[in-house]
């Protein structure tokens, strides 16, 4: 399974938590912060965050893929 890490880096605990949850390894980690500017769109701040993980088309299709968003830091 891919991990798209768009949060704080994770240590081993967290991510052998990962892998004994869903039951699958993870064979690659990307890990990409997101910090967005509520003052511009999201719609292309996604796009080219989304762009940065380097996956291919094929892989946003067909691989397994596990997201583990930005947590919200509301002040």
């Amino acid at each position: 399974m891919i991990l798209l890490n768009f949060a704080h880096p994770l240590t081993e605990e967290p991510l052998a938590r990962i892998e004994a949850l869903t039951g699958k390894q993870i064979s690659r980690r990307v890990e990409t912060p997101a910090q967005f500017d509520p003052q511009q769109p999201f719609t292309e701040q996604t796009a080219a965050l989304l762009a940065q993980t380097g996956l291919t088309p094929a892989e946003w299709q067909t691989a397994p893929l596990l997201v583990n968003p930005p947590i919200a830091n509301d002040g």
